[in-house]
Parts: C-alpha cells; structure tokens; sequence
C-alpha cells in the first residue's frame, strides 16, 4: 500500500509570515491537524496542534505577534505519494513527527497531501484486519 492510498488530500499552507491566529483558523475550520508552511518554492516545516497548544502559549507573552514561522516544526519532513507506507513511517518515526507532508514527485514536488501517524496506524489495523 502506497501514502496515497490514506494520505488527506485535504491540504492548505501558509507562510512562515502569516499570523498564528490565522494559521490556527484555517486548522479550525478545514479541521485539519497541521499545516505545512511554505514559501514560493520551499516547504520550511510544519505547523500542528501541538505547535500552538505547547510553543506558541508557553513562549509568548503577546500571541497576536506570534506567527506559523515562529512556532512551526522547522525541518522539511515530507514523504512523496508513490511511497509505501514503510518509508513513511520510518521517516515519522526517526524524525520524531507524527505528520510528513506528501509531495508528487512528478509536478516538482508539488505538496498534494498530509499524512499522519493515526492515517499509517489505521491502515495497519485495516490490513490486519483483511488478512
């Protein structure tokens, strides 16, 4: 099975500029688990639920300054579509993250998707349920 086949093609981004209360928005109301942040050409990292719960709330004394850039999981962790699951997950887990953004190798690695730890978990437990 490939990270197609159970990634969220669902995806929005933002850049590293925009204002976390914006970020935090769009999360909210595509209920979305993270965001990936970019710039024109460049995936810079990943903002997620636990980037807001954790770094935005204990570092900040104002928030409305505090923006996706400056709590984002910096680090371009990223899988492509046509991967098996394996290779995503070994990524998650050596990199310690429980999303990768999903890129199609063949548009200049265009983001088309997230996937995350629960997406890989799921289809896990669905393939044992098959066999």
């Amino acid at each position: 099975m490939n990270v197609r086949e159970v990634m969220s093609p669902h995806v929005y981004c933002v850049r590293p500029e925009v204002p976390l209360s914006e970020t935090a928005r769009i999360m909210r109301e595509s209920r979305l688990g993270c965001v990936p942040v970019v710039t024109s050409d460049e995936l810079l990292g990943i903002v997620t639920e636990d980037n807001i719960s954790r770094r935005a709330l204990a570092a900040q004394d104002n928030l409305s300054d505090v923006t996706a850039g400056d709590v984002m999981t910096r680090g371009t962790f990223y899988c492509f579509e046509d991967e098996e699951l394996e290779k995503a997950a070994v990524v998650m887990r050596e990199r310690k993250v429980d999303y990768l953004a999903v890129l199609d190798r063949r548009r200049a690695a265009r983001i088309v998707g997230v996937v995350s730890a629960r997406d890989l978990d799921q289809a896990a437990n669905r393939s044992r349920y098959l066999t």
